[in-house]
């Protein structure tokens, strides 16, 4: 082998074999297995050295030999790359395997899901309560929930004073947790029709509801399950003989029905007679809209 002073010069590390040298033909060289030149030699300081390195004396059968050699290759390192696949599985957040952060701001939960911290934990549109969750949730998880869609109000205590338990359309729910056997007052979104019970999986039905009660009165505290179902957009659009007027003195506009008289509709408007069905394919032939 050939060394260089300057380790950087292409004569630094040329071995003489027949693995990086080829004569001017391009055949592969022969070679002196037993040694370098003739032992005479051996006594020179860099022949020796070359010897001790392990160079062979390679020759050409012609009498003027041309090599070409090459450096000895350089070592090269294999870097084994290993590529980590994450599969994110998207969360159940209906309580059922309560986690107090399934809900983020990565993926943000839908309405009557939690536990959310923030609005910006909620999907588009919707508001993170504050103790609001139902069963199966802790009572004090926090649940997403629509401001402005809404179909009833579970509230504490009579005159709607206390927490305040905002439920979505639902065909059956269970109250669970602080919320069961403990509502005295409620309100229900116009055009929407909230039905209590006394057991759960609505078993025992206490009473439907489709206005705003202050008092549950002989029903207080007895409340375990509930549906609440809304036939139209949030209004008396949709018939139903109790909509206007009522208990909860809601009083319609213009197309919204049924009403019974005069002072059930607002405003200067006047209670018609069987003219609901223009105004939609919801209402009965026999419903009156105020007009």
């Amino acid at each position: 082998m050939c060394t260089a002073n300057r380790t950087s010069s292409p004569w630094h590390k040329f071995v003489s074999d027949t693995k990086h040298w080829v004569d001017g033909t391009g055949s592969t060289p022969c070679i002196n297995n037993e040694g370098i030149y003739l032992p005479i030699y051996s006594n020179i300081a860099f022949i020796a050295v070359m010897k001790l390195n392990g160079a062979k004396n390679i020759f050409t059968p012609t009498t003027d030999a041309v090599f070409s050699g090459t450096p000895l290759p350089t070592t090269t390192t294999t870097t084994t790359t290993t590529t980590t696949t994450t599969t994110t599985t998207s969360k159940n957040c209906d309580g059922v395997n309560y986690d107090n952060e399934c809900c983020s701001v990565a993926v943000p939960c839908a309405i009557n899901e939690g536990d959310c911290d923030s609005d910006s934990e909620c999907q588009a549109n919707l508001t993170c309560g504050s103790n609001n969750c139902l069963a199966p949730f802790p009572s004090s998880a926090d649940c997403c929930y629509s401001s402005s869609d809404w179909c009833a109000k579970l509230i504490e205590y009579s005159d709607f004073l206390g927490w305040e338990k905002v439920v979505g359309e639902t065909s059956q729910l269970n109250l669970g947790g602080k919320y069961n056997d403990k509502v005295s007052s409620v309100r229900v979104n116009p055009g929407c029709t909230l039905t209590l019970f006394k057991h759960d999986m609505n078993n025992g039905e206490l009473d439907s509801l489709t206005c705003d009660v202050p008092s549950l009165g002989a029903y207080d505290d007895q409340v375990s399950s509930l549906s609440c179902t809304c036939q139209g957009t949030g209004k008396c659009d949709y018939g139903g003989g109790s909509c206007c007027g009522g208990s909860c003195g809601y009083l319609c506009g213009y197309g919204e029905g049924d009403c019974d008289s005069d002072s059930q509709c607002a405003g200067s408007l006047t209670c018609g007679h069987n003219n609901c069905k223009q105004f939609g394919s919801s209402f009965d032939n026999s419903d009156d809209c105020c007009v």
